[in-house]
């Protein structure tokens, strides 16, 4: 009986001890479990974290190449148009002077042995009379005046062209003072006079008008000089 005893307490005690060896067993692989799962989570966030670096660095750098992209661009831009005006500046330089308005006066092409006279007074002065229609004129262009006072028509002239004439008219004046019809015309800035023996009865008829024989002609210039032109 003693004997059973001691072997019963015998194997309770190794009972005991097997089930305190199980439990440690128990705590230390759930120990390796944590540590385990805390190694991933550090491993899983440490890879998160260069993801992340590595596409701030891929964005620094495209952002980087697009403003040195630009400048190049604006580098490029300016050097071209530095080039073209440089170029034009070449050009205009390079090109032979034109003789302009400004390079070029009246006098330069006046024939000044052959001024005769000043184109200064006013007609308004001697004579109100005013052009009218020449008939059957088929230009619509032509004006006829028929004055009778004792005058040089081309001191006049110019004071006739400010009063009475239009762009592309022709104007005939009658002086039958003078038996002379004279004609004006204004092209380039220039006033041209001629003067004709009067025909009788020529102012009826555009056929007729300015029919008799030259006898004058001038060119009047817009300071008022009387060029007298040979015939």
């Amino acid at each position: 009986m003693k004997k059973l005893l001691i072997l019963l307490m015998a194997a309770m005690f190794l009972v005991a001890c097997g089930s305190s060896d199980d439990e440690e067993v128990v705590v230390d692989e759930t120990v390796i479990d944590e540590s385990e799962e805390e190694k991933a989570k550090e491993e899983e966030e440490q890879k998160a974290k260069e993801e992340a670096e590595a596409q701030k660095a891929k964005e620094e750098k495209e952002k980087q190449e697009k403003e040195e992209a630009a400048k190049k661009a604006e580098k490029e831009e300016k050097e071209k148009k530095e080039a073209e005006e440089k170029a034009k500046k070449e050009e205009e330089e390079n090109e032979p002077e034109e003789t302009t308005e400004l390079d070029t006066t009246w006098d330069d092409i006046k024939e000044k042995d052959q001024i005769v006279g000043k184109s200064d007074k006013d007609l308004s002065e001697i004579t109100k009379v005013k052009p009218s229609d020449v008939r059957n004129d088929n230009t619509g262009n032509w004006r006829i005046t028929k004055i009778s006072e004792n005058i040089d028509i081309e001191e006049y002239a110019l004071s006739y062209l400010d009063s009475h004439m239009e762009d592309d008219e022709i104007h005939f004046i009658v002086n039958f003072n003078y038996n002379t019809t004279s004609s004006l015309s204004y092209m380039n800035e220039l006033l041209y006079l001629d003067i004709y023996e009067y025909v009788d009865k020529e102012e009826h008829d555009a056929s007729t008008l300015g029919s008799g024989m030259l006898l004058k002609s001038y060119v009047i210039y817009p300071d008022g000089d009387i060029q007298e032109l040979d015939i």
